[in-house]
């Protein structure tokens, strides 16, 4: 029998290696996105662009399989989050997949909306991993009134909560008091996901707080794609407003660490944790809201004592911020997932 050619032989062995190795790949991992988008607002009022990053990022991740979208009240109010996440969707996701309409504000915590039955039926089919971005309105109504699809949830990755002792500002700029905004707008709704006893993973400020997205950082992902064009300039009403008012170099990307914990869990270190709720002296005074509101809720996390479902992100990685920009300056054709 004739002996099969070296050259033959070699590349059918690299195609079965190549084989192999796909076929014990992670598959990727099915998520469903609750955000509250506000990218592409006026001068007139920046807000927040990290929900409209963070949709970008996940369209362009392919360790992620997107299985449902919904908006919830936040950063702006939820009709401009409808809007923002169609037209984001519209030019870089996949095709066909609708936007859910949810929670217009913490007061529809446990009432039924477009958004809490696409996330159900979802669960039905499948566990998943719901990025809850935004406040948890949504995901805690799920869980409030069917508490029997908590076992379908594998976690809930928001972004809150705080060590004790750690601030919400810059470092080195004590007189800068951000909030923990998720949190604050609809503090019942957590109780009710920690109540569930469904895991946790809290990517909060104090991982992203020594990251910032820089003028350099946009314009080199502008150079590179429309869509990298298309981050900087509805990024841009809220870089200023970091450079001049805050005097810093660069924004935090809060909510793409969230998205990250999933695709790219080895660039985010975390600490297993126990969470509750308690109620202290308003850490943004002195001013007019420490006078209206002396005090205010805290979602606290500490060192897990036992064992604990919840994880709570410390520290990340230098590899993070260029996989990110990576995939915010990633051209993508609209196609299903």
């Amino acid at each position: 029998m004739e002996l099969m050619p070296r050259t033959f032989l070699l590349s059918w062995l690299i195609c079965v290696g190549v084989l192999a190795s796909a076929a014990f790949a992670n598959p990727p991992a099915p998520v469903w996105l609750d955000i509250d988008t506000s990218t592409g607002v006026t001068r007139d009022r920046p807000r927040d662009v990290d929900d409209g990053l963070a949709m970008i990022q996940v369209f362009n991740s392919p360790e992620l399989a997107l299985r449902g979208i919904s908006t919830t009240f936040g950063n702006a109010n939820l009709n401009e989050a409808n809007t923002i996440a169609k037209d984001i969707l519209a030019r870089f996701g996949p095709a066909e997949m609708p936007v859910h309409s949810g929670a217009s504000s913490a007061d529809d915590l446990g009432k039924e909306t477009d958004a809490t039955r696409a996330i159900a039926d979802a669960l039905r089919k499948e566990r998943l991993i719901v990025l809850a971005l935004g406040p948890v309105t949504n995901i805690a109504t799920v869980l409030k009134n069917q508490p029997e699809l908590a076992k379908q949830i594998q976690s809930v990755v928001v972004v809150a909560a705080r060590r004790p002792g750690f601030g919400f500002h810059p470092p080195g700029r004590p007189e800068l008091v951000f909030p923990d905004a998720n949190f604050e707008k609809d503090v019942p709704g957590m109780q009710v996901l920690l109540d569930s006893g469904v895991a946790i993973v809290f990517a909060e400020y104090e991982v992203s707080s020594n990251l910032c997205v820089t003028r350099d950082d946009l314009q080199r992902i502008a150079d590179r794609s429309q869509t990298g064009e298309w981050v900087a300039t509805t990024s841009d009403y809220w870089l200023v407003r970091w450079e001049q008012t805050h005097k810093l170099p660069g924004f935090n990307p809060f909510d793409s660490l969230g998205v990250a914990f999933v695709s790219h869990p080895q660039f985010i270190d975390s600490i297993a944790v126990d969470v509750h709720i308690t109620t202290g002296p308003n850490d943004r005074g002195p001013g007019k809201l420490a006078a209206t509101r002396p005090t205010k809720a805290y979602l606290i996390a500490q060192p897990a004592r036992g064992n604990s479902p919840h994880l709570y992100c410390t520290a990340v990685k230098p590899e993070f911020l260029p996989m990110l920009l990576d995939r915010l300056g990633t051209d993508r054709a609209k196609t299903g997932q």
